[in-house]
């Protein structure tokens, strides 16, 4: 006669949520002991970027396609090309990223340090170039 064999599961149950919690905390411990490195050199990296980008930029501001935000970030005020748009887009999300590097190191907000950021972009921008004052207009930097 032909007896029929019991089966297991090829995985235990009860050790997955086990399994998954140790790799979770080994993944959390090695992001943590790495952090202060990974911080230094994406601070390096982002810099180099944003240094790539600095005369596309200008010469967007100097157009007057481009203006500075009353947060810290560019403002396409007329209408740019796809390959500019995707420049602008980087580097305010580097900037943002930059912001909140400063605020996790004073101890203050990410928007408390681009506020700051942007009024000290608007008292150093040349002349001609777009701001938008803490009103919310916009006006030409003279």
């Amino acid at each position: 006669s032909t007896t029929k064999r019991p089966t297991f599961p090829t995985k235990n149950p009860h050790l997955k949520p086990m399994n998954r919690s140790f790799h979770t905390l080994l993944a959390i411990f090695i992001l943590l002991a790495g952090a202060p490195f990974a911080a230094a050199d994406d601070a390096k990296d982002i810099q180099a970027r944003m240094s790539k980008r600095l005369s596309s930029l200008v010469a967007l501001k100097k157009s007057g396609a481009l203006g500075e935000d009353n947060k810290g970030l560019l403002s396409v005020r007329s209408a740019v090309s796809k390959k500019n748009n995707t420049l602008i887009i980087a580097e305010n999300t580097d900037r943002k990223t930059i912001y909140g590097m400063i605020a996790k190191k004073t101890g203050s907000s990410a928007i408390t340090v681009a506020k700051a950021r942007a009024k000290t972009i608007h008292a150093t921008a040349p002349k001609g170039t777009w701001i938008q004052g803490a009103d919310g207009k916009w006006f030409k930097q003279k």
